[in-house]
Formats: C-alpha cells, sequence, structure tokens
C-alpha cells in the first residue's frame, strides 16, 4: 500500500501504485506477463484492467520505450527495456521490482508520464537521465515541472557493497558500520537534480525491501523472492474529474 504522502504527491490526474508482498507479480510466461491469478489481483486490488497495462522485460540496460496508442492493446513479443513513457491517458506503465528502485514521473503540464526500473546497472547507465530527456525530447516537457516519486527499494541500511562502487558512486557510496554501503536512492535523486529537477518536487517513499516488513527482497531471499508491481497512468479526463 503507498504511503499517504506518495498518494497525495502527484496531481489527481496521474494515478501512480505500487504493490507489497500481497501478491507475487513475477513476470509470467502467460499473456503480456501476467498470470491469471495476477490479472485477478489487479483488477480487485487495483482496479486496473489488464489490457490498458503495458508489460517491459528488464534488462538492467538504459533503453527508453515510448508508449503509444498503437501499443495498447500489448500485442507479439515483450520488449526489453528499462523505462517507458506516455502521453496516451488511460494506458498503465508497468514494471517489476525485488530490490531495485521504482522511479515515477510526470509532469503535470506536457501530461506525461515516466517509469523507470533503477537497479545499480541501470543507476550506473543514468537511466533516469535518459528517462528525463525523453521526456524533454518527445513531449517539450521542462525538468523544472517534472516530479519524481521514488518506491520501495533496497537501502543504504541494507546495500553492502564492494570497493568497485566507488569508482563509479562516489558520493553515495559510504562506510556504515566498518562496511561499504551504496544509497541507490540517492544516487537517482542526484541524477535528477543534475538535469533539472527541483529538490522539492523529488519524493521519496523511503521504504527498504530488505529490512521493511512486508516487501519482496532478491538480496535477502535469493531465488525464493517474489515481485512488486508499479504502476502509473494520466487518466482519461473523464475518469480525473469523477
Amino acid at each position: 500500500m503507498n504511503p499517504e504522502r506518495f498518494k497525495t504527491f502527484f496531481p489527481g490526474e496521474f494515478q501512480s501504485f505500487f504493490s507489497d508482498a500481497k501478491v507475487d507479480f513475477i513476470l509470467s510466461a502467460e499473456a503480456h506477463g501476467f498470470s491469471v491469478y495476477q490479472k485477478n489481483a489487479l483488477w480487485t486490488t487495483y482496479q486496473v484492467m489488464p489490457e490498458k497495462v503495458f508489460t517491459m522485460r528488464q534488462v538492467h540496460g538504459h533503453r527508453v520505450l515510448t508508449i503509444t496508442l498503437d501499443d495498447i492493446p500489448q500485442t507479439g513479443e515483450i520488449p526489453d527495456a528499462d523505462a517507458m513513457i506516455t502521453n496516451v491517458p488511460g494506458v498503465f506503465l508497468s514494471m517489476r521490482t525485488a530490490d531495485c528502485l521504482p522511479v515515477f514521473l510526470c509532469d503535470p503540464k506536457k501530461k506525461c508520464i515516466g517509469l523507470v526500473h533503477a537497479g545499480w546497472k541501470g543507476s550506473a547507465q543514468k537511466i533516469v537521465e535518459k528517462a528525463v530527456a525523453a521526456l524533454v525530447k518527445t513531449y517539450g516537457s521542462q525538468p523544472r515541472d517534472i516530479l519524481a516519486a521514488f518506491g520501495p527499494a533496497i537501502r543504504e541500511c541494507c546495500y553492502d557493497v564492494g570497493q568497485e562502487f566507488q569508482e563509479t558512486f562516489p558520493d553515495e557510496v559510504k562506510l556504515r558500520h566498518g562496511q561499504l554501503c551504496f544509497d541507490n536512492p540517492l544516487a537517482n535523486k542526484n541524477q535528477l537534480l543534475s538535469v533539472g529537477v527541483k529538490e522539492e518536487n523529488i519524493l521519496d517513499s523511503g521504504i527498504c525491501t530488505v529490512c521493511g516488513a512486508g516487501y519482496f527482497s532478491f538480496r535477502r531471499d535469493k531465488e525464493k523472492s517474489g515481485r512488486h508491481l508499479s504502476l502509473m497512468a494520466l487518466l482519461d479526463k473523464r475518469v480525473a474529474d469523477e
């Protein structure tokens, strides 16, 4: 369940969700990545129709997809990517995580959204910067107008790393109780700030997937871990006005 501040951070015409460990949304081999059970959960929990959801296969890269009206309902192979943007009302962008950072983006002025999968590999490739650049290029967004929110992810308290991380993330790796620890949300916040997103327009849920109760964590549970689902949509104006 999203914290209250997270739910009210975006204007009313934007809708965003992230799930917890009550439902495992791991990518299914069934139609467009959702099993029958997951489709039922989408509707009963979020009142989201599965055919309105666009799915990507996350590969820890830096590809950003632009989703148009022609892409819904989704057909064919699930594309490999780690970020999506759209300005089509009623289309839900989706991604799955179990420690990696979900970044929700929206521009209230240009009425467009983005959803970013930022694991450490994606963060090293500055995937969130590339998603902002895509909003600017595709829809004419100004970074100062963009709102960004971070969902549940592994945090510095639980993210022990090796010394090689210091070379890539010199400002986000700190010594904590004699162990180097990586702050991935801070890395993405710093990247957003560097491209002109305002600090007051960035909200962090603060949830750690490893030590926070009720969340999946691959680092903690390895292959037994399930996946959270993050969803974001620009609502149809008729729905937003209700």
